[in-house]
């Protein structure tokens, strides 16, 4: 655990939203005892992503409703049938998957009625957007937003490959860094929008916390210069991964 915590925008949609892929990692990450930051830019994008994605996500779980519909099940399901749905009516490249296959694993038991299955994801999309706007005022709480005291440009100019809204957020986040005594770390779900070869040998030296499907990069201020504090990340085939190859 680090001193403090910057999260990117995918970080706090995932914790928001429960049909999210990485809610489960994000979750886990916000709810350690460590100071939590974002910017404003972070904030804007969230509101951005939150206005498509929700709908998007709540579309996901009322098409899969009209999949078990259409699929000839018994209106009493047993253990055998509900292993049935979760392997042949599961669609591991739907974004709501991971959220579906938790569904089935923690909300029901042994036996099941399939109408009940239909009425508690129909609530579940009927409500996300409720269930998120009341799980970001509960984070609101925890956050901290950070005013930038330096534009710093040697790091825009080393980074200036990466799209630039992830550049402004990934240069914030150095910002906080350098501001703030100890570790602060960046915590995204989406790595790949930081993985660049700048990040990963260029700018600094490796080293990284390790958290479940999220990328994660640190700053220790005590031994890096003002403007070059960047560190690459390690990665880890996380709970979701292996959630997947099942």
């Amino acid at each position: 655990m680090t001193d403090r915590g910057f999260l990117d925008t995918g970080v706090i949609f995932g914790y928001c939203v429960p049909l999210d892929q990485h809610h489960s990692s994000c979750e886990s990450y916000i709810e350690e005892d460590s100071d939590l930051y974002v910017s404003s830019d972070v904030e804007s994008e969230y509101s951005r992503m939150k206005e498509n994605r929700v709908d998007e996500l709540a579309e996901d779980v009322r098409d899969y409703v009209k999949q078990l519909e259409s699929a000839n099940l018994d209106a009493q399901l047993d253990p055998i049938d509900i292993n049935k749905i979760k392997k042949r009516h599961l669609d591991r490249g739907g974004d709501a998957y991971r959220f579906l296959y938790r569904f089935y694993a923690e909300e029901l038991g042994n036996f099941a009625q399939l109408a009940e299955i239909k009425r508690k994801l129909r609530q579940v999309a009927r409500d996300l957007e409720t269930i998120a706007l009341k799980r970001k005022r509960t984070l609101d709480q925890r956050l901290t937003e950070w005013d930038p005291q330096d534009s710093h440009e040697d790091v825009r100019a080393t980074l200036s490959m990466i799209h630039q809204q992830d550049l402004d957020i990934c240069v914030h986040a150095h910002d906080l860094a350098c501001c703030c005594e100890g570790d602060t770390e960046f915590a995204t779900a989406n790595p790949t929008d930081f993985e660049t070869e700048c990040l990963q040998t260029t700018v600094g030296e490796s080293s990284a916390s390790i958290v479940p499907s999220i990328c994660t990069h640190w700053w220790d201020r005590s031994s890096t210069r003002r403007g070059v504090g960047l560190r690459n990340a390690r990665y880890r085939t996380s709970e979701l991964e292996a959630l997947e190859s099942r």
